[in-house]
């Protein structure tokens, strides 16, 4: 049976939590240093690295990594819509490692409990569950979280994301919500480690 998000709030307080988004800054983390219980990911982080618990938003990311996603046993953070999804397309989540949440916009970015504040992007979420499970006071590190694509080069830790349908329509959104959720959480040191258009933004770095 499904767990509720509420369950991972003060998990870990006091403590610190990184959050790896799917931005190339993610190949230049200590992973050596990292306690993976303590580590929320993304998307598509498990090509690089089996976290704690994965967020996911997109079925297309569900229905890409799936093979990589049972195989681990990482906790899966996903939305009641996708759940919903996925048992319509016969492509069911592994329940007893899923923690269901809902998203709206008139939720406190930051409450322990309740709906995430609506960020539209997957890092947003997983950067709100993260500040939850640190709750009441702790450190929420960000990585992989560029949240802009270069002219040149990789768009993401595994290469070109437009390849596998990734896009850019909703950053401006989600770097909004990021704000709001940094301000809303003042007992929660957030840090950006790497490049990130949040540095212009009042989030400090974490090298």
């Amino acid at each position: 049976m499904a767990h509720s998000i509420n369950e991972l709030t003060g998990r870990f307080a006091g403590e610190e939590v990184w959050v790896l988004g799917n931005g190339p800054s993610v190949n230049d983390v200590p992973f050596d240093r990292l306690d993976r219980r303590r580590v929320v990911g993304t998307n598509r982080i498990l090509r690089k690295y089996d976290p704690g618990l994965n967020v996911l938003v997109d079925y297309e990311v569900w229905n890409q990594e799936r093979g990589a996603m049972v195989a681990s046993d990482c906790g899966l953070a996903v939305s009641h819509a996708l759940w919903d999804t996925c048992i319509a397309t016969g492509k069911p989540l592994p329940d007893e490692r899923v923690y269901l949440f809902t998203h709206d916009a008139n939720s406190y970015p930051g409450a322990p409990e309740g709906p995430l504040y609506y960020g539209f992007l997957s890092g947003y979420y997983a950067a709100e569950i993260a500040v939850r499970m640190v709750w009441p006071a702790g450190r929420v590190i960000l990585a992989g979280f560029e949240l802009g694509w270069p002219e040149k080069g990789p768009t993401h830790f595994f290469g070109d994301g437009r390849e596998v349908g990734c896009h850019t329509k909703r950053f401006a959104e989600g770097i909004a919500a990021l704000k709001v959720l940094h301000h809303a959480t003042k007992k929660v040191d957030m840090r950006v480690f790497g490049e990130s258009v949040l540095r212009k933004a009042g989030f400090e770095g974490a090298e």
